[in-house]
């Protein structure tokens, strides 16, 4: 036995006979009938109509075999396919490719053999109509044109039944498109184009149109009347447009049937071109955009009202995202940075170009700042007080909060699950002068206006600090008293200037002998006192003896002052020779 070969194009054949969706399909009058006729004519036992799948042949119409498939391999059909001619075999026992077949040599014992190859409409070898004897036979030229004219109707039904599917598929593409149009808030209108400036109504999804009939639309310039004079022009470009084959979308103002107007949003697209390649028919959308366009202009107002309120606050506002990257800002941030709005656009809190500060002159890393700081945990920070240089080199303090912005319904969360802001509002109001009037009325309140030492206010507040050190850390820590004598004879005989010359000098003199973490303290005219943190250690004695110790040898440009001065340093050796006790 030989097996059938495969057919060049084997996959386009396939394809073409599944488009054809007939595969395992029930039996049909049509093709049983060409069957029976054929039966009638050709006086054989055994008529089929085959066609040929991947790996079978099977009977779309079957006379006279009690069976609906065989195997391809096997097949007579397999071989007959593999010509437009017609495939006879008058005895399959004296054929070497037949001889050993199964059909043969069992069931349905096949001696003789015609078929007609049926071609699909797109033109590929599909199956066979087929005659069957048990007994060999031949046919002549005659029954060979009957053979082939009962093909010819077998095919002609297959290609009815490619365009029954066809119309079955449009019909039920329109019965979905009436249904969707008929659900849809929109205005839908299917035109067809009669000339440039006519056209006819071949379908619509509403009884009116804003309260106008379908037929009045129709009338030439009903509706371009209707439409706003303002949107008119763009109105017609957009139809014109439209009819080249661009589709057009335009929003414009049409007066509704009670005179009131009324926003549409109309898209225009090509339905159907003729045989020229020209738009025939033209799908038109209207939707009913009133709502929405009120609405847009209500957010307009608003975010108009709330810049003009912004831009009119002379604290600063600057929006920022998650990332810190600034989006916005007011005039007065800008000008209290002294940064133009391009300027300030796209840059972070990380930016070095910053340069912030704390208030004890510390550098303030960006990280810290108070808008990184609300988008990291989400919390508001309030009345941050930073120092800020601007470009020309100027410090200016500022007075810093942020405010966090949620999504109301996206969640944005870190890993631990805190709800973080999508963005932050920082407000900011230049401080700087108030801050020097701040710093002039705290200096006046704690340090002495002549010699600029802590008065007998912050000395009091510096040693009840230091005792408590002392008792928490179990450390030593000394006090001085110093009283100027004939301070008053200074000041009867060289005048009061020359006193607070000398008073201004030994000031000076007193803080270069101790440490800048001690205190030295004018409590009243000529009287001073002294702090010495924390002198449990012999070498933080020596410290001070040391600076001390070259006073006893100066001289002062006064005249008088040098017996004044060495009693300064007189400190110095009482703490070089004095054991000091932790306080009880």
């Amino acid at each position: 036995m030989i097996t059938p070969s495969v057919p060049l194009y084997e996959d386009l054949r396939l394809n073409a006979l599944r488009s054809l969706n007939i595969l395992d399909t029930l039996s049909e009058e049509r093709f049983d009938r060409i069957t029976r006729l054929a039966q009638r004519i050709f006086q054989m036992p055994i008529v089929l109509v085959t066609l040929v799948d991947i790996n079978r042949q099977w009977f779309k119409a079957c006379l006279g075999l009690n069976a609906s498939e065989t195997s391809r391999e096997i097949s007579f059909c397999g071989h007959a396919i593999l010509s437009n001619d017609t495939f006879v075999i008058p005895d399959a026992l004296g054929d070497e490719r037949f001889y050993d077949n199964p059909l043969v040599t069992g069931e349905p014992h096949i001696r003789f053999y015609a078929g007609q190859p049926l071609t699909s409409p797109d033109g590929y070898r599909i199956g066979t109509l087929c005659l069957i004897n048990t007994a060999p036979q031949t046919l002549n030229e005659e029954e060979l044109k009957y053979l082939k004219d009962l093909a010819i109707m077998v095919e002609n039904e297959l290609s009815n039944l490619e365009l029954n599917q066809a119309t079955r598929a449009i019909s039920e593409s329109e019965t979905r498109f009436r249904k969707l149009a008929q659900n849809s808030p929109d205005y839908i209108f299917l035109f067809k184009l009669v000339s440039p400036e006519k056209s006819e109504l071949l379908y619509f999804n509403r009884e009116n149109f804003f309260g106008y009939a379908p037929v009045e639309i129709l009338n030439s310039g009903f509706l371009q009347e209707k439409i706003h004079p303002v949107d008119r022009e763009k109105v017609t470009s957009g139809r014109e447009n439209a009819r080249k084959g661009i589709t057009s979308q335009v929003e414009y103002r049409i007066i509704n049937s009670d005179g009131q107007w009324e926003w549409v949003e109309s898209r225009q697209t090509v339905f159907e071109t003729d045989e020229n390649g020209k738009p025939s028919q033209m799908l038109v959308t209207y939707s009913h955009i009133t709502k929405r366009k009120e609405a847009e202009k209500a957010l307009e107002e608003s975010e108009s009202r709330y810049q003009v309120l912004i831009e009119a606050l002379e604290e600063g506002i600057v929006l920022q995202d998650s990332t810190s990257r600034i989006l916005a800002s007011n005039s007065s941030a800008q000008n209290i940075l002294g940064l133009s709005r391009e300027q300030m656009e796209g840059r972070t809190s990380l930016d070095s170009r910053w340069r912030t500060i704390h208030e004890d002159g510390s550098p303030f890393p960006g990280q810290e700042h108070p808008i990184p700081q609300t988008l990291r945990t989400g919390q508001p920070q309030s009345n941050i007080v930073m120092g800020v240089h601007k470009p020309d080199g100027t410090l200016v303090w500022l007075s810093v909060s942020s405010q966090p912005l949620f999504h109301n319904s996206e969640k944005l969360e870190d890993s631990e699950g805190t709800h973080l802001p999508y963005a932050a509002v920082a407000s900011f109001r230049d401080i700087t002068k108030l801050k020097k009037n701040t710093d002039k009325l705290t200096r006046r309140a704690y340090y002495d206006t002549l010699t600029k030492l802590p008065n007998r206010r912050l000395f009091n507040d510096r040693l009840e600090y230091t005792l408590d050190q002392a008792r928490n850390k179990q450390e030593s820590f000394m006090v001085g008293f110093i009283d100027l004598d004939h301070f008053k004879t200074v000041n009867d005989t060289l005048g009061h200037a020359t006193g607070d010359a000398l008073l201004i000098e030994v000031a000076e003199k007193m803080k270069n002998c101790v440490r800048q973490t001690d205190t030295v303290a004018r409590i009243g005219g000529d009287e001073f006192t002294i702090i010495l943190n924390n002198m449990s250690l012999p070498e933080n004695i020596a410290i001070v003896a040391k600076k001390s110790w070259p006073l006893y040898n100066s001289k002062s440009g006064t005249k008088g002052w040098s017996s004044l001065l060495r009693l300064v340093s007189a400190l110095a050796a009482i703490l070089a020779t004095v054991k000091i006790a932790p306080p009880s």
